[in-house]
């Protein structure tokens, strides 16, 4: 795999204190990324629908999983209709869910590249910098 430069983050999750906490832990770990934070799924694809060229677009995603309405899986399935047209970011499932179904099919999905367990630690974070990132 090739590695890409990381200067923003998504963070889409229904628990806004789930993402103020993740916030934190990525600007501890490195004060000069970007995070957009999404409080639902549908916002998140209007985001990156809608994001004039100019405009900041993550490089990596991390999604939960369980969100009312939009779920994560309903995420993944909608953004992978569009992606040719978008930018095209790394997306990670950070969810509560210790489901071995939704760990599989978050690997066999195509468009997940791991599954995590939150929270999101700064040692979680080095690990993707260093296995996705340069």
């Amino acid at each position: 795999m090739i590695k890409r430069s990381l200067s923003c983050i998504m963070l889409i999750d229904n628990n806004p204190d789930d993402n103020y906490y993740h916030r934190r832990v990525i600007q501890k770990h490195d004060p000069s990324l970007k995070v957009i934070e999404m409080d639902s799924a549908t916002d998140a694809l209007h985001y990156l629908q809608s994001a004039e060229i100019n405009s900041i677009q993550p490089d990596l995603i991390f999604l939960d999983i369980n969100m009312p309405g939009v779920n994560g899986w309903d995420f993944i399935e909608q953004h992978r209709e569009k992606k040719q047209r978008l930018h095209d970011p790394l997306i990670i499932m950070l969810t509560t869910s210790e489901n071995p179904d939704d760990i599989r099919r978050a690997r066999l999905s195509g468009d997940v590249i791991d599954c995590m367990t939150k929270p999101l630690t700064i040692e979680m974070l080095k690990s993707v910098n260093k296995k996705y990132f340069e």
